[in-house]
């Protein structure tokens, strides 16, 4: 059986859209470059973590204090209640024009796909279908489960996920290793055991 793991952030959720709220308090001058900075430092916080062993901090820490970094490089002051509805907003991002289109063809193939005859020895496999998808996220569960209530078109979709896997359960971020081990226990195929081929990761970022 073939496990998909879809990652979410830039992946799925359009992070640069968050611009559109940003420029309501920082000005169009400033929001494109802003939103990227905010990414990027998103990302180099859990990275810093990674490198900081028994330090992990949960995401939502992270994505604001990447938020307040990117915003003083940029020279901007933004009070806490501004920092309070940006991160808000940052929970309901919408997908990417893409995304519908591939959930819609997972949705058809799932549904017209005949399950094969389980033996035995399968009856505790966590598929359900040849073809199984997850969320895979360094997003932590509380964060997560806001965006997947919070998220219109994100949340039309999370029928067409088997569970969703948080790298929170082992506190530390992708890349680390541990993550993604973490990832095959929970498809079902733990790391060098027979199937491990069979779990895709679609992801925009390049580890």
């Amino acid at each position: 059986m073939t496990v998909i793991a879809f990652d979410l952030y830039g992946t799925l959720l359009s992070t640069e859209s968050i611009a559109e709220e940003l420029a309501k308090i920082v000005g169009d001058e400033h929001s494109t470059t802003l939103a990227a900075l905010w990414r990027r430092y998103q990302l180099e916080y859990t990275w810093r973590s990674n490198s900081m062993a028994g330090d992990y901090q949960p995401f939502e820490t992270l994505t604001r204090a990447s938020l307040l970094h990117a915003a003083a490089e940029l020279s901007l002051a933004l009070t806490p209640s501004e920092t309070d509805h940006l991160l808000e907003a940052y929970h309901a991002l919408p997908v990417y024009p893409d995304v519908p289109a591939a959930f819609e063809a997972i949705r058809t193939f799932q549904t017209t796909t005949t399950t094969p005859t389980t033996t035995p020895t399968q009856t505790n496999s966590p598929h359900p279908h040849p073809l199984t998808t997850y969320l895979f996220t360094n997003s932590s569960r509380h964060t997560l489960t806001t965006t997947l209530r919070t998220s219109p078109s994100l949340a039309r979709y999370t029928t067409a996920f088997h569970d969703v896997i948080s790298v929170e359960d082992v506190r530390v971020y992708k890349p680390a290793g541990r993550a993604y081990a973490y990832l095959l226990e929970r498809a079902g195929h733990p790391e060098g055991g027979e199937g491990e081929g069979e779990v895709w990761l679609v992801s925009s970022n390049a580890f």
